[in-house]
């Protein structure tokens, strides 16, 4: 199994080629390709599609060098603001971003589900369904033309009077499996975010049971189930032994991959070592993919 980590972080700090770098000699053997770091109209997604094409097949040529596959991609979030020109200028972003995914080889891209501010618990979620069902259905036609599979998350929202988080869009299994099979059961899978999981009803281990094969791709990090607070597995209230006990029984064969964002930039041990607290990730990552092994 690959053992993966989220480039956001290391990026932002170090550049495309370094901040990579770190990770690989860290012992991470895949990536997840976070374009989710840049706006949606950020130069590189507008500017001439010779420059576009070139930036992500010299990452592909360096990435191949040092030995580190692109396991999975994020693409930009978020995909809905209810402004429709917003709207369309980050369509057109995602469509760069699936094309983009192509040229590093990763076979899948992880979009987030439109998310109206409206739809808290099970408030609004029919009319929500039909928003997504033509939203991703707009995106099939690109991810069969880059031969790339979409990923759908299981998301969260916020309610304010309670000042907690909620469910939303895909907090369920069942309602997570319904998108994914709606759409194309070809050309979509499920990204399980397990630190989502643990903030909403349905637990991780229950999610990958309703969910099976169609997870390809998991988002890993922990919180302490109230908030979402991306850490690494073990520093929150997430029962790790359910959750990899789960994925070995559905014979999870993705990546293993790390989203655990605030065990970097929340730590004062990363300014002072990245690369140590990229080893104590990996180390971390590496022992609980063991466990999923089958």
């Amino acid at each position: 199994m690959l053992v993966s980590c989220h480039t956001k972080y290391f990026v932002e700090r170090f550049g495309e080629y370094e901040g990579v770098k770190i990770l690989k000699d860290a012992g991470f053997n895949a990536i997840d390709f976070n374009m989710n770091g840049y706006a949606y109209d950020f130069p590189l997604y507008k500017g001439p599609a010779k420059e576009f094409i070139a930036f992500y097949q010299d990452l592909h040529a360096y990435y191949e060098k040092i030995g580190i596959k692109v396991g999975q991609a994020h693409a930009v979030n978020p995909t809905y603001t209810q402004d429709s020109q917003v709207d369309r200028a980050i369509f057109d972003t995602l469509v760069r971003n699936i094309q983009a995914a192509s040229l590093l080889e990763c076979p899948y891209i992880v979009i987030h589900p439109n998310i109206p501010s409206i739809y808290k618990y099970d408030y609004y979620r029919a009319e929500t369904k039909e928003i997504n069902i033509e939203f991703y259905g707009r995106l099939l036609p690109y991810l069969k033309q880059y031969g790339v599979i979409g990923l759908i998350e299981n998301m969260f929202n916020w309610d304010e009077k309670k000042g907690v988080i909620c469910p939303t869009v895909c907090s369920y299994g069942w309602e997570l499996k319904e998108y994914a099979d709606m759409i194309d059961s070809e050309w979509f899978g499920v990204c399980l975010d397990i630190g989502h999981a643990n903030l909403t009803p349905d637990s991780a281990a229950t999610m990958i049971e309703v969910l099976g094969p169609r997870i390809k791709a998991l988002h890993v990090h922990d919180n302490d189930g109230v908030s979402d607070q991306h850490l690494c597995p073990y520093l929150g209230t997430t029962d790790w032994e359910a959750v990899t006990a789960a994925l070995a029984k559905i014979q999870y064969s993705g990546t293993f991959n790390l989203e655990s964002d605030k065990t970097v930039y929340a730590n004062r041990f990363f300014e002072l070592s990245p690369v140590e607290t990229a080893k104590q990730m990996y180390r971390i990552a590496a022992e609980l993919a063991k466990k999923i092994n089958f």
